[in-house]
């Protein structure tokens, strides 16, 4: 009996603390420490949140903890329950996922969705965009079982570019330190910033760092990296086969072998994409020490002279080299296309042949500015080019249906407008006009002394400068349009509101103002039936009736 009670007491003694912690997790929870970072949380107010779930904006917290720049995802909603006709597509990947430079819009998920729909108009579909930037393979993996949990039909890839420098990466100033080098410790802290009492630790110590670090304290060069691209560069000579060569090698091909078992275990099909770069129109960085008389700037000028000589294949082989040589590697070497036709392979998913494509949509087959905007990011022809290319493979693959419709009209106009491409083209514009683009010591200025060239980079600029809201850039150009009888110009200023936030029933419903201001009653109409099907009994929709200028039964389409 004696042995027993000291059993007893030896047991409770070793349970003490863990009883502790977890009354201490559990009122953390209880005073919404640190916040909610599920990814998913219900929608705000802007939307209908009874009957819609978000993508949490603030799921970033969970890899930029310690900085002072949250990158966030786009404001893509999905039904809290999925109906019976539905197919939900969830697309993971980084900023290109994201559509950088543009607003939402531009994204190439938002052109897929369309298609999709179109070609199986008695389905649902649902194309949920998750890209983040900045973040790598180690997010995209931190995400899956959730995703999984919210019951896709397919999962969409495009990653790959950022795995040096993203998030955790293999050369990132966004780091753990010398546990860089073990993939499972970062993944275990990973699953521990799921602790409400863990992240409060790592609070305190980046609070400690900083109160230990002295005001004078910045590398060289800092106060002038003021992109994102620029801060998390922690190493910027990386060698083809050094040991941070090979480490970023690694991370990619363990997480995406993983990411790919989850979803093989769940019955979710992926779809993984080849990477692409613009190869002939950008250079090797140069970054802090002249990189002149680098192996990759002679092969990237032994290419030029193979273009100019007419030897198209040779030069193409030499672009590469020179991009794969680029110790600056924010452009992703070919290993890692490599990497995923042999990971694809052996776990049975189909791959994207985006490079190929790409190659064919460029002049001689050379990836350049005529459908690249920087280094790595499409420009919006490359964003449309990308969602064919998706959205081919998946007929090819038997993704939805065995049989795909024969005839698809796929000839809706592009769900975007020339703002919102001069938007894309003022951002990009910020970002070469600082390092690593240009030396850090001399940026420059051509983003903020731009003189628009027409109305819709007037507006672009005023949202570029804050002046504006995108909203509210949309709207006036709209109105602009009105005023100058160009009916259909100010329709498609609309439509592409919608479609950067298809729904948000606050900017449906300032679509619906806008147009009765303008007295388009028809095209007002149809856009509150569509603001009602987003919220049903919304109060607001009632009193817009109650309100209407003109009798509801004059503008309603009449039986046929």
């Amino acid at each position: 009996m004696v042995l027993k009670k000291n059993h007893f007491f030896i047991l409770i003694v070793a349970l003490t603390p863990l009883l502790f912690f977890l009354l201490l997790e559990a009122g953390l929870r209880i005073i919404d420490y640190g916040g909610d970072l599920s990814l998913f949380v219900p929608a705000s107010r802007e939307y209908a949140p009874d009957r819609y779930l978000a993508i949490n904006r603030n799921v970033a917290q969970r890899y930029f903890s310690s900085g002072n720049f949250i990158p966030r995802p786009a404001d893509d909603v999905f039904l809290k329950n999925k109906p019976a006709n539905g197919y939900r597509v969830f697309v993971l990947g980084g900023s290109t996922v994201a559509g950088w430079p543009y607003p939402d819009n531009v994204m190439f998920s938002r052109r897929l969705q369309q298609q999709l729909a179109t070609t199986f108009p008695d389905k649902v579909i649902e194309v949920i965009n998750m890209g983040i930037a900045a973040v790598n393979s180690y997010t995209l993996l931190d995400f899956t079982d959730e995703v999984l949990a919210q019951q896709p039909d397919a999962i969409l890839i495009y990653a790959g570019h950022n795995e040096f420098y993203g998030a955790l990466g293999a050369a990132s100033t966004i780091s753990l330190g010398g546990l860089a080098e073990s993939g499972w410790l970062i993944r275990l802290y990973l699953t521990l910033q799921h602790s409400r009492l863990f992240r409060a630790l790592g609070y305190a110590v980046d609070a400690a760092k900083q109160a230990m670090r002295q005001p004078d304290q910045t590398t060289t060069g800092e106060s002038l990296k003021m992109t994102l691209m620029g801060r998390v560069i922690g190493d910027n000579d990386i060698a083809v086969g050094s040991d941070t060569y090979t480490r970023g090698l690694t991370q990619f091909s363990a997480n995406l072998h993983a990411i790919l078992l989850k979803a093989h275990h769940a019955n979710v099909p992926v779809l993984v994409s080849e990477l692409v770069s613009n190869v002939r129109d950008q250079a090797p960085f140069f970054f802090d020490g002249d990189a002149a008389d680098s192996a990759a700037a002679r092969a990237w000028r032994e290419a030029k002279r193979l273009e100019a000589a007419g030897d198209i294949d040779a030069a193409r082989e030499q672009y590469y080299r020179a991009k794969d040589l680029d110790g600056l590697r924010f452009r992703a070497p070919e290993d890692f296309n490599h990497l995923i036709h042999d990971i694809a392979d052996e776990t049975g998913a189909p791959v994207v042949p985006m490079k190929a494509r790409f190659e064919a949509a460029s002049p001689n087959g050379l990836i350049g500015n005529d459908i690249m905007l920087d280094h790595l990011h499409p420009n919006a022809d490359g964003y449309r080019l990308m969602a064919q290319a998706f959205f081919d493979s998946m007929r090819l693959h038997d993704f939805i249906a065995a049989h795909w419709p024969a005839t698809t009209d796929l000839s809706e106009p592009v769900p975007y407008t020339e703002l919102d491409t001069a938007i894309g083209k003022l951002r990009s514009m910020f970002l070469k006009d600082n390092w690593p683009f240009r030396p850090a010591q001399s940026p420059a200025s051509n983003a903020i002394d731009y003189k628009p060239m027409d109305i819709a980079e007037s507006y672009a600029k005023k949202v570029a400068q804050d002046a504006l809201t995108y909203e509210q850039a949309h709207l006036e150009l709209a109105h602009y349009y009105r005023l100058q009888g160009e009916n259909e110009l100010a329709l498609r200023e609309y439509q592409a509101l919608i479609n950067c936030d298809p729904f948000k029933f606050t900017t449906n419903l300032a679509v619906v103002t806008a147009l009765v201001r303008d007295k388009s009653y028809q095209e007002a109409e149809s856009m509150l039936m569509r603001a009602e099907t987003i919220a049903p009994n919304n109060p607001a929709v009632a009193h817009l009736k109650a309100s209407w200028p003109v009798p509801w039964s004059q503008i309603q389409p009449q039986p046929q």
